[in-house]
């Protein structure tokens, strides 16, 4: 299922990030899920799927500016 939210933090360091979903959630992603780079602020569509890690987003689409 497809869930909306926004970049809130990126680490490109060590490759992860956080989106806030619009139900005030705070999901981790692997940089290497993101269809094409966003920066922080950035509105998104992604996925959730369960890792090795726990739940994580994948499959993070763009879809609108700061």
């Amino acid at each position: 299922m497809e869930r909306l939210g926004e970049i809130i933090d990126l680490n490109c360091i060590i490759g992860v990030g956080t989106i806030l979903d619009f139900n005030d959630q705070e999901i981790l992603f692997n940089i290497l899920d993101m269809t094409a780079f966003s920066p922080v602020g950035f509105k998104v569509n992604f996925e959730i799927e369960l890792k090795t890690e726990g739940l994580r987003a994948v499959k993070i689409n763009p879809f609108g500016r700061p």
